[in-house]
């Protein structure tokens, strides 16, 4: 009538021990396998985002010759927004499903022209900063200033840097525990021609 249920018996029992093992490792490698989609998805946006400032410095410095070799190519938020439209249409050719929803995409643009001086000394150069940007997209600090990177040309003058930023809104899980805001951001550095 009554059943003897000994503790050495639980313990040492194996009905369903197969079933229960797998569940709990079936949970641990479904855990496992959507982080690693996250992160490559991730890592995949990241490189398009370089793609996409790569490419959009490369239009900052060739810009140049379609006005006359006049450097102020980017006169306005208007050519901004010119600039921004380009990189929302690369980034909508690559199937990203949030490429034109307003906020995703913030693009920042700088530019840093010098004075021609009239003597062939090189260490005098006075250089200006230009900076054309859509809030929430700051340019990060490099490791040196962006004077020292640009070149000292066969023409006696130093050459304009331009460098392109631009940022996107990570909608991926991984950008809950990223304290900037989830925001994916890529950086791109050219020399004009």
């Amino acid at each position: 009538m009554f059943r003897n249920t000994n503790v050495h018996n639980l313990w040492t029992r194996q009905d369903g021990a197969v079933a229960v093992e797998f569940a709990l490792i079936a949970i641990f490698l479904a855990g496992f396998i959507a982080f690693t989609s996250e992160l490559a998805y991730r890592q995949s946006m990241i490189g398009k985002l370089d793609r996409i400032a790569y490419s959009l410095a490369g239009i900052m410095r060739e810009r140049t010759q379609f006005f006359n070799g006049i450097e102020d190519d980017i006169r306005s938020q208007h050519d901004l927004g010119y600039m921004r439209n380009i990189a929302e249409r690369i980034l909508k050719d690559t199937g990203y499903p949030y490429a034109t929803d307003e906020g995703n995409l913030k693009i920042n643009l700088q530019r840093m022209t010098f004075d021609y001086a009239e003597t062939n000394n090189k260490a005098q150069r006075v250089g200006h900063l230009h900076t054309w940007y859509y809030p929430g997209c700051a340019a990060s600090d490099l490791p040196v200033p962006m004077e020292e990177l640009s070149p000292y040309s066969t023409y006696n003058r130093w050459v304009t840097v331009y460098r392109v930023t631009v940022c996107l809104r990570d909608h991926s899980i991984l950008s809950w525990f990223k304290p900037a805001k989830g925001m994916l951001t890529a950086h791109a550095i050219a020399v004009a021609r």
